[in-house]
């Protein structure tokens, strides 16, 4: 055999470390390319004095940024100045990102720990620095399991509303309701739910960056990641579990008479895998519209066999962000595809077939809902005008170009593309918001919101 100088192995095995290994190194951890000046828009921010998976002092910040201005964004550093009443220090966030990463603007959480008895927040960028507004999450919890409802936009579909809320209430849950906008005699009986102690409701505001440019049109689905996300952030530290619905995903338990129980039974049966999410598939059924005259008794569901992408139950300490229907941000196998039953996916038509059947809990939830409409009036209620210009737009945008088939759309799936004409005799609720917008500070500008209030005036807009 023949034998190569000792020298020569040294050569080759430094040269191998140096044009092989050091360039796949610099590729991850290299820094940051910034193509061109950007825009960040700030949610919220939390501030947790102890957290069980963030650690003490922890800050955790809800924005988009837009993820076309940087090479990779995941590569991202914002610096933060945390200060109380004796000393100030910076510190270094962290970014994680969520969600399909198809249009610009990305759900984004930045992390980070900082002082303790936290009274002032600011980030720093080159030698100027803003101050933003964070709040504390929640510190007690109205139910051990928080069902997050995506946001409602020119919202109508009351019937929905009253289905689900009856039920998560049978099943010992809490709903978190986040409203961008909704018609206003349905947003009234939402606010009556509110009242019983049911139900939260929150505002989802519009992104505004201060300018004539329309960024609602270049993030996905109204940043509805953006909102499952801010709900966990809110109450992940006092939930023992948070699900993250739509309002027409509707979960029905066959076996337990509570959420808890069924949602601890199904993690039971994996003790030694550490599992962090449920994941039910969503199975189509049809409901036969009661605008007139709604009860649970008559309420009649039509299965289907279509099955769409399903919705996750989660441990929250398992979690710092989520899209849609999962995060990204934890591994498949950590998740539980339960077996045993679906969702219900409500659709509501005219219209059902002899296949349809009532629910079995139909007395329980009737029984529920008189106690608190004894002399619910209906004819006031919408009827569905928006809904259905919205099914038009989106079958003809989005739906016929393949996303229903399950492919990736390439295209930013929003509302902002469709019309929406405006009727006297229908009046809306929206949230709206006093926004701050920062100076620029070397490449990027910060938004964010000051304070939150609804407007009756705005008109019926997503």
């Amino acid at each position: 055999m023949r034998r190569y100088p000792k020298n020569l192995l040294i050569f080759l095995a430094f040269f191998i470390v140096f044009f092989k290994i050091i360039p796949e190194i610099l590729e991850v951890w290299g820094p940051l390319e910034i193509k061109y000046d950007s825009n960040i828009f700030i949610y919220s921010a939390y501030y947790y004095p102890n957290s069980k998976s963030l650690g003490e002092n922890a800050i955790a910040i809800n924005m988009v940024i837009d993820q076309n201005a940087f090479d990779k964004p995941e590569k991202l550093k914002i610096h933060i100045i945390g200060e109380n009443s004796t000393t100030f220090d910076n510190f270094e966030g962290r970014i994680q990102i969520d969600g399909i990463q198809v249009c610009s603007l990305i759900t984004t959480v930045l992390l980070t720990n900082t002082l303790p008895n936290l009274e002032t927040l600011k980030i720093q960028s080159g030698s100027q620095e803003i101050e933003i507004p964070f709040r504390s999450p929640k510190f007690t919890s109205p139910s051990p399991v928080i069902i997050c409802i995506s946001p409602q936009f020119v919202a109508e579909q009351w019937q929905l509303f009253l289905f689900h809320i009856h039920v998560i209430r049978k099943f010992k849950g809490h709903a978190h309701f986040y409203i961008t906008s909704i018609v206003d005699t349905y947003f009234e009986m939402v606010s009556k739910y509110e009242e019983l102690g049911w139900i939260t409701i929150d505002f989802w505001n519009r992104i505004d960056f201060g300018d004539e440019s329309e960024p609602m049109r270049n993030v996905e689905w109204r940043n509805q990641a953006g909102a499952q996300t801010d709900c966990l952030l809110q109450y992940k530290e006092v939930a023992d579990y948070i699900a993250f619905f739509d309002l027409d995903d509707i979960l029905i338990p066959e076996s337990h008479p509570t959420y808890i129980q069924e949602f601890t039974h199904e993690f039971s049966l994996y003790p030694e895998d550490q599992k962090s999410y449920l994941f039910y598939e969503r199975q189509v059924h049809k409901m036969k519209d009661m605008r007139r005259k709604f009860d649970f008794t008559n309420l009649l569901l039509e299965k289907h066999i279509e099955v769409n992408m399903g919705k996750s139950v989660i441990r929250p300490e398992k979690f710092n962000s989520t899209w849609i229907h999962f995060s990204w941000n934890v591994d498949f196998e950590k998740g539980i595809n339960v077996k045993s039953h679906f969702m219900k996916h409500v659709k509501i038509v005219e219209n059902v077939s002899n296949a349809a059947r009532k629910l079995k809990i139909a007395e329980k939830l009737q029984s529920g809902f008189e106690r608190i409409h004894k002399n619910l009036s209906l004819h006031k209620m919408p009827t569905n005008f928006y809904f259905n210009l919205i099914r038009t737009c989106y079958n003809e945008i989005y739906y016929k170009t393949g996303f229903i088939q399950g492919k990736l759309n390439s295209k930013c799936l929003n509302p902002e593309s469709c019309d929406y004409p405006q009727v006297k005799r229908i009046k809306c609720v929206h949230s709206d918001a006093k926004y701050e917008h920062g100076p620029k500070m070397g490449r990027f500008t910060f938004h964010w919101i000051e304070k939150q209030f609804w407007n009756r005036t705005y008109g019926c807009y997503p």
